[in-house]
């Protein structure tokens, strides 16, 4: 393990199309890995939201090792296939709770959404 070059910071990001916006600029860079762990709706949101599903898809078939952490149940098992498809390695665990990703060993990215009186804000 390597010493930090450069100093750490914490960002915050309110918006969905905002939090879109922030993960496309961090895996257009990765020349390395790509990291994520999440629970059961992870897969359906890596493989329904277009424009990453579809830069993660060029990443894998440039070489870039894509990783996925989940827990596979009979709901998202066609969403692991699909990702699985096109070059991700897809590994099973049961329970996991929450969700992370990791781009090029630099790059922590953690996401909650919070529901409130009916509504979800991410």
């Amino acid at each position: 393990m390597g010493i930090l070059t450069t100093p750490e910071s914490t960002e915050v990001i309110h918006g969905a199309a905002n939090i879109l916006k922030r993960m496309l600029e961090g895996y257009a860079t990765c020349n390395e890995a790509i990291d994520g762990c999440s629970d059961q709706t992870g897969p359906r949101a890596v493989v329904t939201t277009e424009p990453i599903f579809t830069l993660l898809n060029e990443h894998a078939k440039r070489g870039i090792r894509l990783r996925y952490i989940t827990e596979n149940i009979p709901d998202n098992i066609s969403y692991c296939k699909e990702m699985k498809n096109n070059g991700y390695q897809v590994r099973h665990l049961d329970g996991v709770k929450g969700n992370f990703g990791i781009i090029g060993r630099t790059e922590y990215f953690a996401f909650s959404v919070f529901h409130t009186s009916g509504t979800t804000t991410s």
